[in-house]
């Protein structure tokens, strides 16, 4: 019975052993600063005093080889999905930038997508990397260029070895939590939702919500951001910013075909108390009626 148990024994730490070896060295995480440290697998002494030098095996000790095998497993499948981020089937690419700004040293740790998806085209801003200049850039529209690649993934920004700013991308728009220091003191934060505030509002014409009516941009309970109004067709009818809850800068309108109907100018900043304007305005065949801008 003693040598059963003792050749038992020896099987079982052969086999939890190499586990614990396959875990450890072939599914190693990747060493990448948007995971986190390897987690440690440590198994804890199984015997007791009185069972030390015995060659006794603990009835736990099967279960814990059991949970070191599952995971080895979590290890592997979470490595075979570096730096896939947000659901998208596509590898990003990881930059590194290092540059001085006066006596400032600064590092740029973030990704991009090598292959282009196309985003929301509600949303206000799009961020791309642009290869040929290495550095990131908005623009207000979707741009379709080889060297102009969409952002995706974490940001991290660090000025003399510390965190200036952290934030999140996806297919080129603000997703996540975006947060912003001064010496080590947060000063701003605000969360969004693939190119949108967080708090943003959407209206439907119908019950089954699938004809959009209005995308309200709301921070701080307030109407704040890139507003849009669609035609029962599915076209734009208005667009426009909105600032602490006052419409700001030109507004445009739309007729249901498409035409341009109305540009309309807005008070530059919130609070200032101009009166809006007519800027241009057409007919619905797409000819001018009226022109302010002169």
């Amino acid at each position: 019975m003693y040598m059963k148990f003792h050749i038992l024994g020896s099987v079982s730490l052969f086999y939890l052993f190499s586990t614990l070896a396959f875990a450890q060295v072939e599914n190693e995480p990747p060493k990448d600063f948007t995971y986190d440290e390897k987690p440690l697998i440590r198994l804890d002494d199984a015997e007791t005093e009185g069972e030390r030098g015995r060659g006794l095996i603990p009835t736990d000790l099967f279960s814990k080889a059991k949970d070191v095998k599952k995971e080895a497993q979590k290890l592997q499948k979470k490595a075979s999905k570096k730096n896939h981020f947000h659901d998208v089937n596509i590898k990003a690419k990881k930059v590194y930038r290092k540059y001085n700004r006066g006596s400032a040293e600064i590092v740029e740790k973030f990704y991009f997508l090598p292959e282009p998806i196309k985003p929301d085209p509600n949303v206000d801003l799009y961020y791309y990397y642009n290869l040929d200049k290495g550095s990131i850039e908005q623009s207000h529209k979707f741009k379709k260029d080889d060297n102009l690649l969409l952002m995706h993934g974490p940001y991290v920004k660090k000025v003399n070895g510390e965190i200036e700013e952290t934030a999140d991308y996806y297919a080129g728009t603000k997703h996540g939590r975006w947060e912003k220091y001064r010496r080590g003191v947060l000063y701003y934060k605000e969360s969004f939702s693939k190119g949108f505030p967080i708090a943003t509002e959407r209206t439907y014409y119908d019950k089954d919500k699938k004809k959009l009516k209005e995308i309200i941009p709301i921070r701080n309970g307030f109407k704040d951001g890139y507003y849009s109004l669609f035609h029962p067709n599915g076209k734009i009818a208005e667009r426009g910013y909105y600032q602490c809850g006052e419409k700001v800068g030109r507004w445009y309108e739309y007729y249901d075909n498409g035409y341009r109907k109305r540009e309309i100018q807005h008070q530059k900043e919130a609070f200032e108390g101009v009166k809006p304007f007519v800027f241009r305005e057409w007919g619905q065949n797409g000819a001018i009626t009226k022109d302010n801008s002169r």
